[in-house]
């Protein structure tokens, strides 16, 4: 459906009808901008791990055992 088309069909709907057509229209915004957002959060995550993964391949890692840490929380 193309936007003149829909604009057409929404301008003849009676007057009562435009508070439920706003309300869906708040929500299907609300939707986007949620799934926009867990779009993004997710391509940062994979980013970390990218990166983390890159580490790791250029041995910029520093490997250390339970005990190693507990006494470093020690001191």
């Amino acid at each position: 459906m193309s936007y003149e088309v829909l604009e057409k069909q929404l301008r003849a709907l009676p007057e009562e009808a435009l508070d439920e057509v706003s309300s869906f229209f708040m929500y299907m915004q609300y939707k986007f901008c949620k799934n926009s957002s867990v779009d993004r959060r997710n391509a940062e995550y994979l980013s970390r791990i990218d990166l983390a993964n890159q580490q790791i391949k250029e041995g910029k890692v520093v490997v250390k055992t339970l005990d190693e840490l507990e006494a470093m929380a020690e001191e």
